[in-house]
């Protein structure tokens, strides 16, 4: 069996649920021969697409022009990680005949490489008029925009952290992940915000996943470890079985050392 890592993980979902209502779709794992369990993501999303694990990177990004295959043509080529594919992804990013979706995931492929030349633009489409009746895409803007480098979204990704959805407050804990890990003057209140998160959200899953963030923060920050540990405590007696044996694991390891 294939492990994937959480990136991997993220670009088969997006995958997915892009291509749900097209000709595109994943087989019934009922049905799969036993030898697909040994395909790579890559090689599950290019026999999807009707391709052979082999196809060159050149078909695959001649795809991109196909509104049946861009989605999972683009997954392909984010696994791959091709130079070859930043002007084709800076030309879609640009292109405002595109669905903003597709836009979105182009830019994200860039982000991937180290690219920035697609900042500018994405910033300008937070004031398309239907993006700004979206919460969950402007915030998916706004996570993008601070994946690179650039934080001035934070004050509206901030104010969406107690949304009454459950679906936005996700998407907002999501982009807010990215400011903690900046150098800005925001990284501070973003990680006070995290550390709210992870004490008292009413949703575990929440909490868990502020604490992922702030661990992974404290990797390279050490003096957030005596914040980490207030949220562990904080945890310790919670009515969620994983997050309570987690917290309780870490301290014990933590006050052990």
């Amino acid at each position: 069996m294939v492990r994937k890592s959480g990136r991997t993980r993220i670009l088969l979902i997006l995958f997915c649920a892009s291509s749900a209502g097209s000709s595109v779709t994943l087989a019934a794992t009922s049905t799969a021969p036993a030898s697909w369990e040994c395909e790579t993501p890559e090689e599950r999303i290019l026999r999807t697409m009707g391709l052979k694990k082999d196809a060159p990177d050149s078909v695959v990004i001649a795809l991109l022009d196909d509104p049946r295959q861009v989605y999972a043509a683009m997954a392909v080529l984010r696994l791959r990680r091709l130079a070859s594919m930043t002007p084709k992804f800076l030309e879609i990013v640009t292109d405002e005949k595109r669905h903003f979706t597709v836009r979105l995931q182009a830019a994200e492929g860039l982000c991937d490489c180290g690219n920035r030349e697609w900042l500018k633009t994405v910033k300008g489409m937070l004031k398309d008029q239907v993006i700004k009746k979206l919460p969950m895409t402007k915030l998916r803007i706004a996570g993008l925009l601070a994946r690179g480098g650039e934080y001035s979204q934070f004050e509206m990704v901030a104010g969406h952290i107690d949304h009454e959805k459950k679906s936005v407050r996700s998407y907002a804990l999501q982009a807010l992940h990215h400011f903690t890990y900046s150098n800005d003057v925001v990284a501070d209140p973003a990680l006070e915000i995290m550390a709210f998160v992870a004490k008292s959200d009413p949703e575990a899953r929440f909490r868990r996943e502020a604490i992922r963030s702030l661990e992974g923060a404290a990797k390279t920050k050490p003096e957030l470890m005596a914040k980490l540990v207030e949220v562990w405590e904080a945890n310790v007696d919670s009515q969620d079985k994983l997050l309570r044996s987690a917290c309780r694991r870490k301290l014990q390891k933590h006050r052990g050392q």
